[in-house]
């Protein structure tokens, strides 16, 4: 088990919905530590599901499969409160729209709050997803989008005071790939599939013994132990 490198936001989302007032990446690509205060943001004063999209970094060079992963976001709402505006979050991928993280395997987006009041950024807690795609290859997640749901309940006259999200970022834990061996590799010989204790290769038409076996893992050649 590995520790994850913190996945930001790195651009705008070309497949996803893109529904807020204010929805540029470069508002939320610094990660919650480096917060600057300018936001994402909408205030719709009408019942309605609203949902933005943004690309992420990727994952480390030797990524296997995601083991867990988490989420966390700052935001806040702009002012008092008539509406009911919650907050939702979930990752898919961007080329296909594939779960990688949700509330579940279905896609449901999870919850960061409901009925949200608070007039001041803050952080919400670092969250585990509780559906992550374990079986996702290291190509599946770096070609991942985070979907940021907003829900508005109209109450009344409403209000405009919108939702305003400053960061987010996503942690975890992953397997390392592992690739194959010398002891899990067969080789045909005379049609006969035979363990590969040794392997041989033709280099300048002279036949080499197999001393080593590297892979290509995310641009950087790794030797197989």
């Amino acid at each position: 088990m590995a520790t994850l490198n913190t996945l930001l936001v790195t651009g705008n989302s070309v497949n996803g919905t893109r529904a807020w007032a204010s929805q540029s990446y470069l508002d939320i690509d610094e990660g919650i530590s480096g917060a600057d205060g300018n936001v994402i943001s909408d205030n719709t004063n009408a019942n309605a599901t609203l949902v933005t999209s943004f690309l992420l970094g990727d994952t480390n060079s030797d990524f296997g499969d995601m083991i867990d992963l988490s989420w966390q976001i700052r935001y806040r709402v702009s002012g008092a409160q008539t509406n009911v505006r919650d907050l939702h979050i979930r990752i898919v991928k961007e080329s296909d729209g594939t779960v990688l993280a949700a509330a579940n395997s279905g896609g449901t987006f999870s919850l960061v709050e409901a009925g949200i009041t608070s007039t001041t950024l803050g952080n919400s807690s670092v969250t585990s997803f509780a559906y992550v795609n374990t079986g996702a290859s290291k190509s599946d997640w770096d070609d991942a989008r985070v979907e940021i749901q907003l829900t508005v309940d109209r109450n009344m006259g409403g209000d405009a005071n919108g939702i305003e999200v400053d960061s987010l970022e996503m942690t975890g834990n992953y397997n390392i790939f592992v690739g194959p061996t010398m002891s899990n590799v067969k080789v045909n010989v005379g049609d006969v599939w035979k363990d590969g204790v040794d392997a041989w290769v033709n280099v300048g038409d002279t036949w080499k013994k197999v001393v080593d076996i590297w892979i290509n893992v995310g641009d950087t050649w790794k030797k197989v132990t």
